[in-house]
């Protein structure tokens, strides 16, 4: 998937930086490219991979740590002198040379913690959860880009469909104005029926350049919803309307699979399971820490003038330490007090979140089932209009109808045509806000 959506990707960049080519998209090929462009996503990718990353970080205190450190140079010390007794014959006695040495030294140190009171295993399991809701995360972003993008599409085609149905609306009044004008001429029509013909005709341009902008607008909001904009005109291709296939399923049924599918109230399972482990986490600080360490290493000096003092000296170790913490200034006490208010309000919340989850996909179902009664009953008004402007349309040249019989069935028959055709493409963008509001397609 990762691939194809690279691919693809790269492609439309290629098409993008050359003028020869115009841009066409299909819906599926819109949320692809969405996926590697939008900045929400983007973000969302790079959440996984600070999470990943501090997972393994968390991971390595199970492993041990080698350190190998070294150092030359200069080393001055001075000498200790001692004054001899009188009976001892006098005089003073040096011990070392009072000169600088030539100092090498190094070491190599191995550390392993055996034990830390549970935090370490908590510690990685925080950093594991944190990794599996960054995952939720970003499938969240995925949803909301995918409905975004699912959205804005639609929007775009559907205006460019209201685009045309205005200017087949245009065409059609200026086809049988012309005709009133030749009634006119002929001194079968007054001059009124050609002036308001000639009045529709301008009110259904300035139609027709609202339509034009509304089209122009969403392709903006298309463009925002993928994350790129384009060096050029695009076009978007025509996609089935296939509606309903078989039964909605039942809300009961759509909220079981929500709790378990959507991935914010995932993230919020998951949060619940990070503050159980920073509690751990907390009281784990009233147990000690024990640590094995075992190192090794050699000393040179090198005294140029006396070589009597030079030496050579190897050492090793090899300890079990041990720290307790025995009092930290009540830091400890309240850090498992935060740790529990923590886990306290954030299983208050789960009633609140389980309401908000049940409100929202209550509402994209009753959405969905309003606009299939819609686009059933848009229909219906659609061919009742279309036979009752053909009927109209005969009459109104054989002049043996009305003007305004004509007029009405003309405005009947584009808004009923432009109702039908946003029903037809709202439906769609129903049937994806109910999947993003599961979490998984349903529908």
């Amino acid at each position: 998937m990762r691939l194809r959506t690279w691919i693809f990707s790269a492609c439309i960049t290629l098409c993008l930086q050359s003028s020869m080519f115009a841009v066409e998209l299909d819906l599926q090929q819109s949320i692809d490219l969405a996926y590697s462009k939008n900045p929400a996503v983007i973000q969302a990718k790079e959440n996984v991979n600070i999470a990943s990353a501090r997972m393994g970080q968390a991971g390595s205190y199970f492993l041990p740590s080698v350190t190998l450190s070294g150092s030359k140079g200069q080393n001055y010390v001075q000498p200790l002198t001692i004054q001899l007794p009188s009976q001892f014959g006098g005089g003073s006695v040096t011990m070392g040379p009072d000169e600088a040495s030539n100092l090498g030294t190094y070491s190599l140190t191995a550390q392993q913690l055996l034990f830390t009171g549970g935090r370490a295993v908590a510690n990685l399991s925080v950093a594991r959860s944190q990794y599996d809701s960054a995952v939720q995360g970003l499938k969240k972003a995925k949803q909301d880009t995918g409905f975004n993008v699912t959205s804005a599409y639609f929007d775009v085609l559907k205006y460019r469909k209201s685009l045309e149905i205005i200017t087949n609306s245009v065409e059609n009044l200026k086809r049988n104005e012309r005709i009133t004008e030749v009634l006119y001429n002929s001194g079968i029509a007054p001059v009124s029926d050609l002036i308001r013909m000639k009045s529709a005709v301008a009110n259904q341009e300035v139609i027709k350049m609202q339509a034009q902008m509304m089209y122009d607008l969403s392709k903006l909001s298309f463009q925002a919803a993928i994350g790129q904009k384009f060096k050029e005109d695009f076009n978007l291709k025509e996609e089935a309307l296939p509606g309903v296939q078989g039964t909605v399923p039942q809300l009961d049924e759509l909220l079981g699979l929500s709790y378990s599918s959507r991935p914010d109230f995932r993230s919020f399972e998951i949060g619940i399971d990070i503050a159980k482990n920073s509690l751990s986490f907390a009281f784990g600080e009233y147990l000690p820490n024990i640590l094995y360490q075992y190192s090794f290493g050699r000393t040179a000096n090198d005294y140029q003038s006396n070589k009597t003092w030079n030496n050579d000296l190897g050492n090793w170790r090899s300890l079990v330490v041990a720290q307790w913490n025995l009092f930290t200034g009540f830091n400890t006490e309240n850090k498992v007090r935060e740790a529990y208010a923590t886990l306290n309000s954030m299983k208050a919340q789960e009633q609140s979140i389980k309401d908000g989850v049940t409100i929202d996909v209550t509402a994209s179902l009753l959405t969905l089932n309003s606009t299939i009664e819609k686009v059933k009953a848009a229909k219906i008004a659609s061919d009742l209009s279309d036979r009752a402007l053909k009927s109209v349309e005969v009459a109104y040249k054989a002049n043996i109808t009305t003007q305004q019989a004509y007029l009405d069935a003309q405005n009947s028959y584009s808004l009923s045509m432009l109702n039908y055709w946003s029903a037809r493409y709202e439906l769609e963008v129903s049937k994806a806000r109910l999947n993003r509001s599961v979490g998984i397609k349903v529908i």
